[in-house]
């Protein structure tokens, strides 16, 4: 995205999609998965290995981004905030660190390789995104 403007917290509209996207992986989640950083990068994993989410299913890609971005923001201890940036290509969540113009997509991270035939492997993604910010994690 070029540009973007962000806006400081998602909508009450935005946030209900957002909360619908959690719900339906949620569902997917084994008992006490979504605690850890780990149990959501691995979930996400899982989701992907077993064909449960293609290319073609943009809703369910968005919903795993949205499960990575959670675990980027565990993993910061609440360094990042979820935020709404729009430009040209329409609107998208994504991290802002701190009060910084430093923005992650996290929901474009998962789909864009997913839809481009990549293989996908959600550690080395969360790696390569972990270390772009200055405070590293444990």
């Amino acid at each position: 995205m070029t540009n973007p403007s962000l806006f400081e917290v998602p909508t009450p509209a935005e946030q209900s999609d957002l909360d619908a996207l959690r719900k339906w992986v949620l569902s997917k989640a084994e008992p006490n998965q979504m605690v850890t950083v780990a149990g959501k990068l691995n979930l996400i994993q899982q989701l992907l290995n077993t064909a449960a989410v293609t290319a073609s299913d943009s809703w369910k890609l968005a919903a795993l981004g949205l499960l990575f971005g959670d675990a980027l923001h565990q993993a910061f201890e609440g360094r990042l905030k979820w935020v709404i940036a729009e430009d040209d290509q329409g609107v998208s969540p994504a991290l802002q660190w701190k009060s910084t113009d430093l923005l992650v997509f996290p929901t474009s991270a998962i789909r864009a390789r997913v839809q481009q035939g990549e293989a996908v492997d959600v550690h080395v993604i969360f790696a390569d995104y972990s270390s772009l910010f200055p405070f590293r994690t444990r």
